[in-house]
């Protein structure tokens, strides 16, 4: 799901459970806490604009509350949109709870939220803000409030948020095991003893191959260093130092001369890091370890020795 172009400042807040069920109290008690809980976001991330909060209807057989965020602009432009807001409570409550719990990256210019069922693309505005939001006791403290209140009616077996966009999926599902584990670690923040929001660190997967193989030499380092040769291998250019230290002695003692054109017969280290999301590898290293043999191509311009 691909938040990064939403414009709609409303959201689905839905109660799973007989709507004959759900006392007016749980209901009332929840979106008034989860309503503060975006009021003081916007005060952490947008404290130029205010922030009205309506519930415009409800429907459906399980209770489906609509509601609209709109800023009241102390000045001519917000800086952070309603919708941005919603993303941001929605990362802190896959934050706060274990269900599922989602992987944060970065990823260019998007904030990713990567869960079993969905994969989120958020504006990047998002995670700038988010470990101030992280952060900040009141949020927390509206957040426990919202939770205490659907945990102390029985009859509520979870809740999802839901972006008013045609065909929307859930931006998050929370079922009602989940309650405790977020009135719990919201009560942690307000006390100052749990870790703020970090992001999860990706995954490497490495690989190093060693083949043999021929490298035409189109720039050669003739000093013992680990500066990079250049070369053209399969038709594709390539840089690699050359570690053999046996190979630098016979170019020192003059045993070997390279020309323009000529190759080196060589044992190569590929090593190569696996893509997570395309499940490809791709070539990050080349190291030659060891040259067998110098292949001398007709002469022409002479690159040194």
């Amino acid at each position: 799901m691909d938040l990064r172009e939403l414009s709609d400042d409303g959201f689905v807040f839905y109660f799973a459970g007989k709507r004959s069920d759900i006392d007016v109290d749980t209901l009332g008690d929840t979106l008034s806490a989860l309503a503060e809980a975006l009021r003081r976001i916007n005060e952490v991330v947008d404290p130029e604009f205010e922030l009205e909060i309506t519930i415009e209807a409800t429907s459906g057989g399980s209770f489906f509350a609509n509601v609209r965020i709109r800023k009241l602009a102390k000045s001519p432009l917000a800086r952070i949109a309603g919708h941005l807001l919603l993303a941001m409570l929605s990362a802190y409550l896959y934050d706060l709870a274990t269900y599922k719990k989602p992987v944060f990256r970065l990823e260019g210019d998007e904030f990713v939220i990567v869960t079993d069922q969905e994969v989120i693309k958020l504006p990047i505005a998002v995670l700038e803000n988010q470990e101030r939001i992280a952060r900040k006791p009141e949020i927390a403290k509206s957040i426990k409030q919202a939770f205490e209140a659907v945990e102390d009616n029985e009859e509520v077996n979870g809740v999802a948020i839901i972006p008013i966009t045609p065909e929307a999926r859930p931006l998050i599902v929370l079922p009602r095991h989940e309650f405790k584990t977020i009135i719990h670690n919201a009560g942690r923040i307000i006390e100052g003893s749990r870790t703020p929001f970090q992001l999860t660190p990706r995954r490497t997967f490495t690989r190093t191959t060693t083949e043999r193989v021929s490298l035409v030499i189109v720039k050669a380092v003739l000093r013992r260093s680990r500066r990079k040769w250049q070369f053209t291998w399969n038709g594709t250019d390539i840089s690699a130092p050359i570690t053999d230290a046996p190979f630098f002695d016979r170019l020192e003692s003059r045993e070997i001369s390279i020309s323009q054109g000529d190759a080196l017969d060589v044992d190569l280290a590929v090593t190569q890091s696996l893509d997570e999301d395309s499940q490809a590898w791709s070539n990050v290293e080349f190291v030659v370890t060891l040259v067998h043999g110098l292949i001398q191509m007709p002469r022409q311009q002479n690159l040194g020795l």
